[in-house]
């Protein structure tokens, strides 16, 4: 059992309150003073603001000015702000997806989903990546994400609400396997957000950012016992706007050694993340700790 944390139930009954007092206004106003919330984050939290500019320090630290990295952690945090209010305002999304989201490469789904074996969709922590199964979804592809449980159940279950309206099924990263595995055989799209390094995972070690990054292996093993295509999918925004980009299915490697063909599997996607995430470093979640976990290559050495 978790242990109760007073904290938790401040920050939830803060963020109902702000959802009242956001949704007071139109929705441009609302997006405006939810970013400039957003930039003031950036000076009132000194521990996340730090963990931001090290970590971006330590990929483009050489390519970049210290200027330009301060300018991308501040729209990181603009971007939270923004994430922030486009859920507490989602009725107002949901109502006109087409002002605010659109997509390219629909048809690598359509062709994914023809095999009758559902797809396994790899994603990131990039964008407003809670709008990117609500969209597919609300455009007719059945989507089940699994994600963590909320260890405090008035969050949780306004997560899961909020799913629930967007048409898209939650199963929890502790559900038996066999749950992902129904999902599939009904043809159904199963997401992973997998791009960061937490506990209590199987994972493997891959190359992310030049850096060896513990990363879950859920996605690959899926697709391999389900039989399913996997296919990365992204979404950024611009503004308001957001682009929901499907590349197409990717091409597994067999191996007997199955520890090499997890790792090679993995790489393939991660690889095609962290492109991704280079082109717009401002939307990435750089205040998470991804390197976290020590190689034992690295401890020995």
């Amino acid at each position: 059992m978790k242990r109760f944390k007073p904290h938790r139930t401040v920050l939830y009954f803060g963020l109902r309150i702000l959802e009242k007092l956001l949704n007071i206004f139109s929705y441009d106003t609302g997006f405006k003073i939810a970013q400039t919330l957003g930039l003031w984050s950036y000076f009132c939290a000194p521990l996340e603001r730090k963990r931001t500019l090290e970590n971006l320090n330590s990929v483009f630290g050489s390519d970049k000015s210290q200027d330009e990295i301060r300018r991308i952690a501040k729209e990181v945090f603009v971007n939270f702000g923004r994430s922030l209010y486009e859920l507490l305002a989602s009725k107002k999304i949901v109502a006109d997806w087409d002002r605010f989201v659109s997509a390219e490469g629909l048809e690598h789904l359509d062709k994914a989903l023809a095999k009758k074996k559902g797809a396994v969709i790899v994603a990131g922590h990039i964008g407003n990546w809670e709008l990117l199964a609500g969209y597919l979804a609300r455009q007719g592809y059945p989507c089940t994400v699994v994600a963590r449980r909320v260890y405090f159940e008035k969050y949780n279950a306004w997560m899961v609400n909020l799913r629930n309206k967007m048409k898209v099924d939650t199963i929890y990263r502790d559900a038996p396997v066999r749950d992902v595995l129904s999902a599939l055989r009904l043809n159904r799209l199963v997401g992973f957000v997998a791009d960061q390094d937490t506990d209590g995972i199987d994972g493997i070690f891959v190359q992310f950012f030049g850096r060896s990054a513990w990363t879950p292996t859920a996605p690959v093993r899926f697709a391999r016992v389900g039989e399913a295509p996997m296919l990365p999918v992204f979404i950024v925004r611009k503004g308001m706007h957001h682009t929901v980009t499907v590349g197409p299915e990717l091409e597994l490697n067999l191996s007997r050694d199955k520890e090499e063909e997890l790792k090679i599997n993995t790489q393939k996607w991660v690889t095609l993340q962290e492109a991704f995430i280079r082109k717009f470093p401002e939307q990435w979640v750089w205040n998470h700790r991804r390197w976290r976990t020590t190689s034992p290559d690295l401890k020995s050495s």
